[in-house]
């Protein structure tokens, strides 16, 4: 086996951190390009097909930013506390859980 070939403690920990952040920024692309097409769309369509009003929508979205912003106080703190990463995943997991929840109401709205 050549020098080269050869992979010590230290190369193999950069390479696996490497690996990990590209892990990171692949989740987190996929994170930021679903919700921006979810909030770029979703407006249309409440709109459109369930028939919501603008101000409606607006109040809502409004409600929506500032419930967000004043909950990242908290989530910061339980950030601290745990670690960033498990604060992470119990957030997506309860995005996802909220994103299912939205998905079976709209299909009990379309039922009526």
């Amino acid at each position: 086996m050549t020098a080269s070939a050869r992979l010590d403690g230290t190369s193999f920990a950069l390479a696996l951190e490497s690996s990990r952040r590209s892990a990171v920024l692949t989740a987190a692309f996929i994170d930021w390009a679903g919700s921006g097409l979810l909030l770029a769309c979703a407006p249309v369509f409440l709109v459109r097909t369930v028939g919501l009003r603008a101000k409606e929508l607006g109040v809502a979205l409004t409600t929506a930013t500032v419930f967000g912003f004043v909950m990242s106080f908290p989530i910061s703190h339980l950030a601290d506390r745990w670690s960033a990463r498990r604060a992470l995943v119990a957030l997506n997991v309860w995005r996802g859980l909220m994103f299912l929840a939205y998905a079976g109401h709209h299909k009990q709205l379309m039922k009526q």
